[in-house]
């Protein structure tokens, strides 16, 4: 076998410190692994910190790199009692026709919001949220489709809306798609949007999965 010293390094010639492997075995790659065309598995795109307040925040890491994707957000909203929303980016630029379709159904027994012809890509909660004291949006949803020009891009997930009018906890699931006669568009991104005031803070996470 090969035997590094403790806390030696592993690399190149342009890269000497590309693998690190510690005296206690634990290996550090200085680089994101690259697999061989066809290779399985799941890339971080996207790692982002929302810190102070913003209008929307728009998810641009989504290319033709990958078919599909898993999205993580934790979200504030400034203002109470807000719709929040998913819209969708093509060309780099948000969808402002009524080309997509989304339904969300919660875990109380609330009933399900449905529209079929409407500007936004995504309803993730049921109910309005958000307050200063602590009110958000925790959900994760798979997005596929980006790059089809045969069937539209779509969503699918599931949010936690936190404590929802006095200690009351509700999930829901949600999931939109691109109507067909939008079927050609190639989604480039996402936005982040509440109804009424800014995002105060949060976090998001985009993993790629690899074809």
């Amino acid at each position: 076998g090969i035997t590094v010293a403790n806390a030696g390094q592993i690399g190149s010639v342009g890269d000497a410190d590309a693998m690190a492997i510690s005296s206690s075995g634990v290996v550090t790659f200085s680089q994101a692994p690259v697999f061989s065309a066809g290779g399985a598995g799941i890339d971080l795109l996207l790692d982002a910190t929302i810190s102070s307040a913003v209008s929307v925040y728009d998810v641009t890491a989504i290319s033709s790199t990958y078919d599909a994707y898993k999205l993580v957000f934790d979200l504030l909203p400034v203002s109470d009692n807000v719709t929040f929303n998913i819209q969708a980016l093509v060309g780099g630029s948000v969808v402002t026709d009524a080309n997509h379709s989304f339904q969300n159904q919660t875990s109380d027994g609330g009933g399900v919001i449905t529209d079929v012809s409407d500007v936004n890509f995504a309803q993730p909660a049921r109910y309005g949220v958000g307050n200063p004291a602590g009110e958000g949006c925790k959900g994760y949803a798979m997005i596929q489709s980006v790059n089809s020009t045969s069937s539209g891009y779509s969503i699918l997930g599931a949010v936690n809306e936190g404590v929802y009018n006095g200690n009351h906890f509700v999930a829901t699931f949600f999931g939109g798609a691109a109507l067909p006669a939008a079927r050609a568009n190639v989604l480039s991104g996402i936005r982040f949007k509440f109804s009424s005031g800014n995002i105060a803070s949060g976090t998001v996470q985009l993993y790629g999965l690899r074809k």
